[in-house]
């Protein structure tokens, strides 16, 4: 039997009582998952405000996935392994080739059905505290933030026994995430500062880019909805920067398929940012990646909504950000050449950039 738990804060709820109580709920989605409501000091976080929701479910996984936390446990490499991912896994070994404890392995590293397997019981898991913590605020009319919980702790845990707990394998989280060090320069300084004088706020497409971002892992088919969206108000807020004259007419009329604007219209567009005069459609691999975005909206939009695979729906946020830092850079903005992804950086042409000048 494998018990698996993860914990999460919900920093915007308080409970009345002393740190032994709590409430216990279940969430059937679609296995059986029990969700503890408890005070921080329960958990060791004395003056942390909010409360700790924990969520507890114990299964019995096939065979191979069996064997495979089995070798875990006793800090082997799974049967199965990729070929492809054993240069991956020396960082997580000793010399003698055993896994090094206390760290978090690597989900991408692990045989497939053992990916998918974690993968889905670490969603089901955030989802049952999802759903548990929006409940509760819906009951009692609470206030707080669109997306509710915090991380706590060290993530998803896994046991055979239920007595000695490891880190769940983690997917790679920083996949097409853009670098969040600032390099503290003298050109970095000045562009922000520029921003200011001229004041500037983050453009609302990356805004709402951003929440579509942040909520991939809970909610996917909701995540590629934002995105699109994301786009269609960066793509009408550009165009109404370089062509001023066609405000009115892209705010008010039907916006024709995001293809056609992006590949035939974008183009006949001057800007000043353009690529040796030209301002580029974003490359057939992007606009292929963004039909199928597109696609998917629409038929969620009806009711008819699909199950998105982690690995497509990075690849369709990814080329949807390409786009939106493609059109500030069209607009003027040369630092938001390096934000864009190396393979369309390669395939417009430009010269790849760690976008840490």
């Amino acid at each position: 039997m494998l018990s698996l738990r993860l914990k999460l804060r919900l920093p915007d709820v308080e409970l009345e009582g002393s740190r032994d109580d709590f409430l216990a709920l279940t969430v059937v989605s679609p296995r059986r998952i029990s969700v503890l409501i408890e005070m921080p000091e329960a958990h060791g976080y004395e003056g942390h405000g909010g409360v700790v929701a924990v969520a507890r479910t114990q299964l019995e996984p096939n065979d191979s996935v069996a064997r495979g936390f089995a070798a875990l446990a006793d800090f082997r490499l799974p049967e199965g392994t990729p070929q492809s991912a054993l240069l991956a896994w020396r960082r997580y070994q000793d010399a003698s080739g055993r896994l090094k404890p206390g760290m978090v392995y690597p989900q991408a590293g692990l045989p497939q059905a053992m990916s998918s397997f974690v993968e889905q019981i670490r969603r089901d898991l955030v989802q049952a505290i999802r759903r548990s913590c929006l409940a509760l605020r819906w009951r009692y009319a609470l206030p707080g933030p669109q997306d509710p919980l915090r991380s706590v702790g060290g993530g998803a845990e896994w046991s055979l026994d239920g007595s000695t707990w490891f880190p769940l394998p983690g997917n790679a989280e920083t996949r097409h995430q853009p670098d969040s060090e600032v390099c503290p320069t003298a050109a970095v300084a000045a562009d922000v500062q520029t921003l200011l004088d001229a004041g500037l706020d983050e453009p609302l497409a990356h805004q709402i880019f951003r929440e579509a971002w942040d909520s991939r892992l809970a909610n996917r088919q909701g995540a590629l909805v934002i995105a699109v969206a994301a786009l269609e108000v960066g793509i009408k807020a550009f165009v109404t920067q370089v062509s001023p004259a066609a405000q009115w007419l892209i705010a008010m009329s039907p916006s024709p398929p995001l293809r056609r604007l992006l590949g035939e219209y974008l183009p006949s567009l001057e800007a000043p940012g353009a690529i040796d005069g030209k301002v580029l459609p974003p490359p057939k691999a992007v606009l292929d990646l963004i039909d199928r975005a597109v696609s998917i909206r629409s038929r969620t939009a009806h009711a008819a909504g699909e199950e998105i695979p982690r690995d497509s729906l990075d690849e369709m946020l990814t080329a949807i950000r390409d786009v939106l830092w493609m059109l500030d850079l069209y607009g003027g903005a040369s630092w938001a050449a390096p934000h864009i992804s190396a393979s369309t950086q390669a395939a417009l042409g430009l010269p790849l950039d760690d976008g840490r000048a």
